[in-house]
């Protein structure tokens, strides 16, 4: 028997869809009620922030902020529309905002081969060590020249 039922639509790639992540908001200064902000991704997507005390507008949709129990201290986050859990980013797909998970969104390293995710896993580890100050990665410093090595292997 044939199945006739629509096809389903592509999930969402994470690089390709817009987002909103909580620390970029407030690192910007635009978390303070009362302001109004427009926000544009290079796709022409415009979406107008209203931050309000206890919630962010995100044109007509209310998003609460929820508190995450962390070893150091509660910090805050988005609480998802959909499923209401605590998320530091919301994307927009299907016209709807909502998180990673409710969404099924996509990551570059989810469509690649093994031996690929582990060379690009390898490289970002590689630029981070290049990047920090030498007291934040004393440790694994002294590993350096085995990384270098194993990414070569990699090709």
């Amino acid at each position: 028997m044939e199945d006739k039922s629509p096809p389903r639509p592509k999930r969402p790639r994470a690089i390709h869809t817009p987002s909103v992540h909580l620390r970029t908001l407030r690192d910007a200064g635009m978390l303070k009620p009362g302001n109004a902000y427009r926000l544009t991704w290079s796709d022409g997507t415009v979406v107008v922030a209203r931050p309000r005390a206890a919630a962010l507008m995100l044109d007509d949709t209310v998003i609460k902020y929820a508190l995450v129990p962390r070893h150091y201290g509660p910090s805050q986050a988005f609480e998802c529309p959909k499923c209401s859990r605590a998320a530091f980013k919301l994307f927009l797909a299907y016209a709807e905002w909502a998180c990673y998970a409710c969404h099924r969104i996509v990551t570059p390293s989810m469509d690649m081969e093994d031996r690929d995710r582990h060379r690009y896993r390898a490289q970002g580890m590689l630029e981070r060590l290049q990047t920090r100050p030498a007291w934040q990665t004393k440790v694994t410093r002294r590993l350096l020249p085995e990384i270098l090595a194993r990414v070569k292997e990699m090709g």
